[in-house]
């Protein structure tokens, strides 16, 4: 009954006082930071109070309270004033006025002097990366890294290596990510050393947390009939019900992956020690069954370092030649290979799911034998609590697609606008069909729909790689980041462009790339000065009527110059191509493919 009454009131006190409080620690914490003495001193006594009184849920209390996080069990004590403060803020997102004097640098110092327990700071790093501060996220990681990784066993020091990478790449720094991840590929082969004969694996739960995630089993599947011997077992312990295009699941088992029932996903809090006991504790019998058809150690006899290591994490990937790489990295050099051999692509439509898609167009009114394009916008909606901590800017506007609709419409086809209730609904409009709010969407049509399309007119989100991977020709509109392409090399790119303000122009490609433009995604990352550009509705007409075939093959010499310069751009800026360039946007932005203007831009470096 008392611990009852001590909730009760613990929820009232957040509920009603919750949010004045976070303020009041805001200008406490502010004010600490000040270069005004006299300020600081009168801030200081009541925000040592304030701090005392919250204890170590000042942290957690803060994280709490602004996005409703789970309150966490480790315990957490900051000596440092200073660090305290910039905590407060930055995880309080108090005031966004601040982003000036929270910086990495700065940061970095402080955390240098306060000399975190290890564990006490790794936690503190995934605090930061939950809270969207990723500069300060990656300070922690990579001082984690510098001072303390050899105080971890080998399989934590294996996932900080991964949670560094991910960061970095967030904060696209596309080159350093991919460090830390071939550094987790080293690490890997270490531990499990030289093996012979058949191998197991284990699919880790990152693989689930997203539509477009699920989709990249495609690739990690023709990764697996390309490197590895045939004698590979692969497991996931998932309940593909409740997974993001659960469906793909279902079809990628036909493929070599095996869902071993009535397993859950990872909880989407959890400590790092948590995860490692999740990721590899639910697979025991399996594996020990295995082992003993093929002679190998049981479960038991490996050491936990062995058991986390055969996990395959959604992020690297590991090749013969010794090459690790980041995910779009590894996936652009599978597809190469993959289509260099002339290989169809990995999954294609059953008998029985044509007549599932002609049934479903039929029910949404399209007439029978009409062709249609497939469009998906990407709109914030879907994901509204990662995009609140991350506005993306891979984001469109709907009404800019209008002039392409009625073109696809007039030339006689159909559109059936893709996604999710969350979105703007379309007007009325002929030949238009708004799927996203339709009474007929199901989990199994949101897949199956866009695979019986002419092509398929997106934007850059994880629902875009389900067609990608069943040879849907894609058409990408509002394309970013460029340096980071689908890789089919049948689909065409249109990608955002940026805008330099005082100079009235737009950035050359090769300024986009060598600034580090060309990796980022999220509008906290874009330097002041600059402006991010959308395709005009007219730009995007044009890219439609390129894909229905409708634009004259003109000037061949100058699209191939112009495609050439973008492939040796991207090559030298640890980036790849994927996706062709389109004629109908080489052709339109000519002044993109021009030299560089020294100092035109801000740099930010892909380090």
């Amino acid at each position: 009954m008392i611990s009852r009454i001590k909730r009760l009131i613990a929820s009232l006190y957040v509920a009603f006082l919750g949010r004045p409080s976070v303020w009041i620690l805001g200008v406490l914490a502010k004010s600490q930071l000040s270069d005004n003495f006299i300020i600081r001193s009168i801030g200081y006594l009541p925000f040592q109070l304030a701090d005392a009184v919250l204890g170590i849920g000042a942290l957690r209390f803060i994280a709490h309270v602004s996005r409703r996080e789970p309150k966490r069990r480790h315990r957490v004590h900051i000596n440092n004033l200073t660090l305290r403060s910039y905590l407060y803020l930055a995880v309080g997102k108090a005031d966004k006025g601040l982003a000036s004097q929270l910086q990495p640098a700065a940061f970095r110092k402080v955390l240098l002097d306060e000399k975190l327990d290890p564990e006490a700071q790794y936690a503190l790093a995934h605090q930061l990366l939950q809270a969207g501060k990723l500069p300060m996220a990656c300070e922690s990681f990579e001082d984690l890294i510098e001072r303390s990784s050899v105080k971890f066993p080998l399989e934590r020091r294996l996932q900080l290596l991964r949670d560094a990478g991910i960061t970095f790449f967030m904060l696209g720094k596309i080159k350093r990510a991919n460090h830390y991840w071939g550094k987790a590929g080293e690490l890997r082969r270490f531990i499990l050393g030289e093996e012979s004969g058949p191998i197991y694996r284990i699919i880790g739960s990152s693989w689930f947390a997203a539509i477009g995630h699920v989709a990249m089993l495609d690739f990690y599947a023709k990764y697996n009939r390309l490197y590895r011997d045939t004698e590979v077992r692969v497991v996931a312990h998932a309940d593909i019900s409740g997974v993001p295009g659960g469906y793909l699941c279902e079809r990628l088992s036909e493929a070599g992956l095996v869902f071993i029932e009535s397993g859950k996903l990872q909880p989407s809090q959890l400590t790092p020690a948590e995860r490692f006991n999740f990721e590899i504790g639910k697979v025991q019998p399996d594996y020990d069954d295995w082992a003993k058809h093929h002679g190998k150690r049981r479960w038991s006899q490996l050491t936990p370092a062995e058991r986390f290591a055969m996990i395959d994490d959604f992020w690297e990937f590991e090749f013969p030649d010794g090459e690790v790489w980041g995910y779009t990295h590894a996936a652009d050099k599978i597809q190469k290979e993959w289509e260099r051999q002339g290989r169809a692509p990995l999954l294609s439509v059953t008998d029985g799911e044509r007549k599932f898609i002609d049934r479903a167009l039929s029910l949404l009114g399209l007439p029978e034998g009409a062709w249609y394009v497939c469009l998906h916008v990407r709109e914030p909606g879907f994901h509204k609590g990662w995009n609140t901590l991350y506005p993306s800017m891979r984001d469109a506007n709907i009404d800019d697609y209008f002039p392409a609709i009625d073109l696809i419409v007039k030339s006689g086809g159909w559109v059936i606008r893709m996604g999710d209730p969350t979105m703007k609904p379309l007007p009325p409009m002929p030949g238009v069909i708004d799927y996203a709010h339709s009474t007929l969407r199901t989990p199994k049509a949101d897949i199956l729909i866009a695979l019986g399309c002419r092509f398929f007119l997106g934007t850059n989100s994880g629902f875009a790689t389900i067609p990608a991977i069943y040879g849907v020709r894609c058409i990408f509109s509002n394309w970013l980041p460029i340096g980071l392409p689908l890789w089919p090399s049948q689909d065409l790119v249109m990608p955002k462009l940026f805008w330099h303000e005082k100079e009235k122009r737009y950035l050359t490609l090769q300024e986009t790339f060598e600034s580090g433009l060309a990796f980022i995604q999220n509008w906290s990352d874009l330097p002041q000065g600059i402006a991010l550009r959308d395709n005009s509705p007219n730009d995007i007409r044009a890219l439609a009527a390129e894909a229905l075939g409708m634009t004259e093959a003109l000037r061949d010499s100058e699209i191939a110059t112009a495609r050439a310069a973008y492939c040796r751009i991207a090559e030298e800026n640890h980036s790849y191509v994927g996706s062709t360039l389109s004629t109908s946007f080489i052709l339109g932005h000519r002044d993109v493919f021009l030299s560089s203007t020294p100092g035109g831009v801000m740099r930010r470096g892909t380090s």
